[in-house]
């Protein structure tokens, strides 16, 4: 049993560093992409025609998933660490 809860917290271990780099390497794509998507929204600007505002709608959309997968990388990361020191 002993050999099985050290393999877990080890793998736990492991796996909570993988994600949090995951996370992190997110990070730049995450910065770049919200300089491009200001870029081309300021560019529509107040335009109200419909390809723009699908436009800014799919740009919009598509920033905020980014930043939700860098925040649920992290929190997969800290649960996953959390639960291998508490074994």
């Amino acid at each position: 049993m002993s050999s099985n809860l050290e393999r877990l917290k080890g793998a736990l271990a492991s796996y909570s560093r993988s994600t949090q780099q995951q996370a992190s390497r997110l990070d730049p794509v995450q910065r770049e992409f919200q300089k491009s998507s200001q870029q081309i929204l300021s560019l529509i600007g107040g335009s109200s025609q419909r390809k723009e505002a699908e436009v800014q709608s799919a740009v919009n959309e598509a920033r905020e998933q980014v930043k939700r997968a860098a925040d649920a990388l992290r929190r997969a990361a800290k649960i996953a660490e959390s639960y291998g020191r508490s074994l």
